[in-house]
């Protein structure tokens, strides 16, 4: 395996161009994010509309995608943290190539911790662990924004992705800490996640399409990295 080729990566006799595994890197976790919403939805299985992304980690098929899925895509990530790293180290805005690299890394690793956390056995882990991700992710596109350049193809889409990606956040943060913070604590005192989750199901209503637009953003702004890097390499390789 080469991970340092100049365009792309090698695995075996395959070659993978940069912009083919950053479309996986986008791509991957959107579809498996909804697919394992549409089934935990068909299935029956949810508490109520709107649920949080997690919710449909559930026992069941919607388990194995969402488990599966983000466990690929966590080593995904972490591989296009590094390319990024490869392709990207020279310019000029070298004080984002560390941040960019690092939060790249933990974005991807945090994936991966998350794919096996699921809220319903490892609610602390899991809460951090998601936590992580977004704010980790949001770093890293923020940050390889910057170490791109304002030039770039996908600035566009870029900004768009970034500003729902922090509204996003904005809004799931706030709404659940003023849950918490005006509400009676008393709510938390059950052995059953499902029934929190019902007890704080008007804070859910804003708060997981809070959590929708800041995955979203997340995506788009990966999206537009996959259009920065075929900008870069030469059209022969498509």
């Amino acid at each position: 395996m080469d991970m340092h080729a100049e365009n792309s990566i090698l695995v075996g006799n395959v070659r993978i161009f940069d912009h083919h595994l950053v479309r996986l890197g986008w791509m991957m976790p959107l579809v498996t994010v909804v697919g394992a919403m549409a089934v935990h939805w068909l299935n029956g299985n949810y508490r109520a509309v709107p649920f949080f992304i997690s919710e449909s980690d559930y026992p069941g098929i919607e388990r194995w995608i969402f488990t599966l899925g983000l466990a690929l895509t966590g080593v995904v990530l972490c591989t296009i943290a590094h390319r990024f790293n490869v392709r990207f180290k020279h310019r000029k805005a070298s004080r984002f190539h560390r941040v960019s690299q690092v939060s790249g890394w933990l974005t991807g690793g945090a994936v991966m911790l998350l794919s096996f956390t699921d809220m319903y056995d490892h609610l602390t882990l899991h809460t951090i662990t998601a936590a992580v991700v977004f704010g980790s992710g949001l770093v890293w596109g923020v940050s390889t924004h910057f170490l791109i350049g304002s030039s770039s193809a996908g600035i566009g889409m870029r900004k768009v992705g970034l500003s729902m990606a922090i509204s996003g956040m904005a809004i799931l943060n706030t709404v659940i800490g003023y849950y918490l913070l005006t509400w009676d604590a008393g709510f938390l005192d059950t052995d059953s996640i499902v029934t929190t989750l019902n007890k704080i199901q008007p804070a859910i209503n804003v708060a997981a399409p809070g959590e929708y637009l800041l995955f979203l953003g997340l995506v788009l702004c990966m999206a537009s990295f996959e259009r920065d890097m075929y900008a870069i390499e030469p059209q022969s390789e498509e």
